[in-house]
């Protein structure tokens, strides 16, 4: 790590420290060194490419992401060697495209793919089991639609939320399944608060949007289901935001065991996530509720 790296990672700890909590025993967080640990559960928890990795069982839970990254690593190789078998000059650039895909995000996950796997009934007894249908790429249209494909659907979902929230301004912001992070991006812009906190289960996810908020670039290939033509079948587009910003904080978390104490925000939003979480709604909203500081919002999506 740079040393402009690790200045951002110290200021990002800062930022997050008076807010954290163990999400297995809810004692409040400490810092050593560059990693929050629990002294009461004698856990340190991983930074992921300077993202708070802050899991139950952090350790065995990056575990099942390497599961799953060895997984679309072996259909992506397994897709481009068909393609090549197929042949054609199409099928070549598809071919190339698959596996250039596998090496872009393996390098993005790198820090990740020394983790130590567990068997998966350790987490079926410890309830920490990953969903099966949850995968790196499940939601990958969407780092397109937020960073590539124009500003207009972003725009409306900003503008919708403003409408409905108050005029009085928040100082903490929490976004509960940021995904590519760009509706947290653009509130983080019209709100000016003081920290955007912005969450996700998937760590490929929390590492674009992080890179892209502080104004790098990520290149990743897009596979339209519907291209326009066999040169159209793999696109290598460029994930990009308008402009750089501060104070965005990306923290990988499941947001029902989330790591974050009561009353620690002004302002809550949950883009295209109640339908998707697997808890009765009663229940959610009492543990989102609990988030929020006294006269706080929170904003569904």
């Amino acid at each position: 790590m740079s040393k402009a790296e690790s200045k951002r990672a110290q200021n990002t700890l800062s930022r997050l420290k008076d807010t954290l909590i163990c999400p297995r025993c809810s004692e409040k967080l400490s810092l050593n060194q560059d990693r929050f640990q629990c002294n009461n559960c004698r856990i340190t928890f991983p930074s992921i490419s300077g993202i708070p990795f802050l899991f139950s069982h952090p350790n065995e839970t990056l575990g099942e992401w390497k599961l799953k990254f060895n997984h679309l690593q072996q259909n992506l190789l397994v897709n481009a060697e068909e393609c090549e078998l197929a042949g054609g000059p199409p099928r070549l650039v598809m071919a190339n495209a698959l596996r250039a895909q596998a090496e872009k995000i393996g390098a993005l996950l790198g820090p990740l793919l020394t983790a130590k796997v567990v068997p998966r009934s350790w987490h079926v007894a410890a309830q920490t089991r990953l969903p099966d249908s949850l995968e790196l790429l499940s939601y990958s249209s969407n780092l397109f639609r937020d960073w590539v494909w124009g500003d207009d659907e972003n725009k409306k979902s900003v503008d919708a939320i403003l409408k409905v929230c108050h005029a009085k301004p928040a100082k903490r912001v929490l976004v509960l399944g940021a995904g590519g992070g760009r509706l947290a991006y653009d509130l983080h812009l019209s709100w000016k608060p003081d920290v955007t906190v912005a969450c996700d289960i998937n760590p490929l996810s929390t590492i674009i949007a992080k890179k892209v908020c502080e104004g790098e670039s990520v290149e990743l290939y897009e596979f339209p289901r519907t291209p326009i033509s066999a040169e159209a079948s793999a696109i290598l587009q460029t994930l990009k935001a308008p402009q750089p910003t501060t104070g965005i904080e990306f923290v990988t978390t499941n947001a029902l065991r989330h790591p974050f104490m009561k009353g620690s925000f002004d302002r809550v939003v949950t883009p295209w996530f109640v339908d998707i979480v697997p808890e009765k709604f009663p229940v959610l909203c009492q543990r989102i509720n609990a988030l929020l500081a006294e006269g706080g919002e929170w904003v569904q999506f």
